[in-house]
């Protein structure tokens, strides 16, 4: 079983995208499905809390793979801050309806236990 991941506030400054393409490009990774991303997460270590724009597991996935100094997810849009610029992408349908799945219950075991 991997070690559960603790979303951190920023990824190190030497993993960072910086266009919308590079945040779909890193979301792509998770796989085309809901399935398929709760298993590319789960695989990862990745949890994270309902109804939380930074702290969703989309959040933290994208904090520990863009060196973002905040974020924030939406099933509409994503949008990640640098310091000194930020970018903005539509929220693939993939992603949006695995978070409408996570924040309706439907991945327990992706869903953060108490603390931060």
């Amino acid at each position: 079983m991997p070690t559960p991941h603790v979303c951190p506030e920023a990824a190190p400054a030497s993993a960072r995208l910086h266009t919308p393409g590079s945040i779909l490009g890193a979301l792509a990774e998770l796989g085309w499905t809901p399935s398929a991303i709760a298993a590319a997460l789960r695989a990862a270590g990745i949890t994270g809390r309902p109804d939380s724009p930074d702290r969703c597991p989309i959040a933290c996935y994208l904090f520990e793979n863009t060196g973002a100094a905040d974020l924030a997810v939406s099933r509409e849009e994503i949008t990640v801050w640098w310091p000194g610029g930020e970018a903005t992408a539509a929220t693939p349908p993939p992603i949006a309806e695995f978070i409408a799945r996570f924040d309706a219950g439907q991945y327990p075991n992706l869903t953060r236990k108490g603390g931060a």
